[in-house]
């Protein structure tokens, strides 16, 4: 009888403790959802508030610390942001590709040593294989007034891949700009990307239905947007971008996007309440997307820029002002 009692009384505490945990997750699912709303207004300051009160009450939960290290990044609080970060390693592990972050990071403060001593062992571990490594390996050795490594950094990071040569015309990279070896890189990122060359046709499944292909639209100036809703820099990027086509749409200017999702649900629900006006091209096939494999698409976002003749004159992994001015002045041409 007294064994039967303690079993009764096991089950009791053991069916509240499951009944308490099930009421946490839900509370701390309803305070991200919250937080997300203020993310979205860009209420940053008040999402963080928020995020504080979630881990005193819930604890550092992995969603509400990897809420905390976006919103810190929105908020350029890089010192928080990178111990933050830090509490992310701990739980994911130090593989190369999470460890860029934290390269990021120790850039941004200016902390170079570091950065390199961080970068090089990323390096190691991916058996030389990741341009993007490569290139900031590049970027500190810049910052440390070290051009020769750094030229040969930057010749590694286009040996593997790296194409985002509009980025390297940035002021950071100004002191390149007149040099031979610079321009002969910038030149091979070009060719390679397929810049002043016949856009490369594609067709796909629109998610409203129907087929689109770039051919359609030829005698229009054209953006493709290479992007998925769990990419923040693409959905931050979308407001500048519903501007831009409202601008310049009646004059010839077309969007057309190409989800990198595989949810379709997720996709269609996103796109409803932010209201984009352009037609989007989804397969579900995520990063092996046939048009993302045909641009050699490695990160997103990315934005190709083609003129009314179907030539491509852009590529860039980064929207903005720069690419609004690019698009007006083949609106103009």
């Amino acid at each position: 009888m007294h064994r039967a009692k303690l079993l009764q009384r096991l089950t009791v505490i053991v069916l509240f403790l499951v009944v308490f945990a099930v009421s946490l997750v839900a509370e701390e699912k309803d305070i991200l959802q919250k937080i997300s709303h203020l993310m979205d207004k860009d209420e940053f300051d008040q999402a963080l508030v928020l995020v504080n009160n979630g881990i005193q009450k819930y604890g550092e939960t992995a969603d509400l610390v990897n809420t905390k290290y976006k919103i810190l990044l929105a908020l350029e609080k890089y010192g928080e942001a990178l111990k933050t970060f830090e509490k992310i390693i701990e739980r994911v592990g130090e593989a190369p590709e999470v460890m860029v972050d934290k390269i990021k990071l120790l850039f941004i403060l200016q902390r170079y040593d570091e950065a390199l001593d961080t970068a090089l062992e990323v390096e190691q571990k991916s058996e030389g294989q990741s341009p993007y490594t490569s290139f900031f390996i590049f970027r500190i050795y810049l910052a440390q007034k070290k051009k020769e490594t750094a030229y040969e950094w930057l010749e590694k990071s286009v040996d593997r891949g790296f194409d985002a040569y509009e980025y390297l015309l940035q002021n950071e990279f100004k002191a390149l700009h007149d040099d031979k070896q610079f321009k002969d890189l910038i030149a091979r990122m070009k060719a390679k990307t397929g810049i002043d060359q016949p856009a490369k046709d594609f067709s796909g499944s629109l998610l409203s239905g129907g087929v689109y292909s770039l051919n359609q639209d030829r005698g229009k100036v054209i953006l493709i947007d290479f992007w998925a809703t769990w990419c923040p820099p693409c959905v931050a990027g979308l407001p500048e971008l519903k501007s831009l086509y409202e601008e310049l749409h009646s004059k010839g200017f077309e969007i057309i996007g190409i989800s990198l999702d595989t949810e379709r649900g997720r996709l269609e629900k996103f796109l409803k309440k932010r209201s984009v006006p352009w037609g989007i091209v989804f397969s579900g096939k995520g990063m092996d997307d046939d048009a993302a494999k045909l641009y050699k698409i490695t990160s997103i976002p990315k934005y190709f820029l083609i003129d009314r003749k179907g030539i491509l004159r852009l590529a860039s992994d980064t929207g903005g002002e720069a690419l609004a001015d690019a698009v007006r002045k083949l609106i103009e041409d």
